[in-house]
């Protein structure tokens, strides 16, 4: 996960010249911020559920519904003693 960037002037020479440039420097975080989503959602009135699935962009959650639709399709022609479900 990325932090959030911190910027400072640094002086560089090139060609003999001295210029100050902008550096942004990103800080890489691996924390754990799924916590939150319980609070978020009981303040917005929903299942915890229902507002993550709500958070994701439209044409992701088509997609990954198409995935899912697609995954269930296979699984209906899958063999059960290959694929254990608990639906055979």
């Amino acid at each position: 996960m990325l932090g959030a960037g911190t910027r400072s002037k640094v002086k560089v020479k090139k060609n003999g010249k001295s210029r100050t440039v902008t550096k942004t420097v990103t800080k890489f975080v691996n924390e754990d911020f799924t916590w939150k989503d319980p609070d978020a959602a009981q303040k917005a009135g929903m299942s915890v559920a229902q507002y993550v699935i709500g958070g994701i962009d439209r044409g992701f959650k088509v997609r990954l519904y198409q995935l899912f639709r697609a995954l269930d399709r296979l699984l209906q022609f899958t063999p059960h003693r290959f694929v254990n479900t608990g639906r055979y």
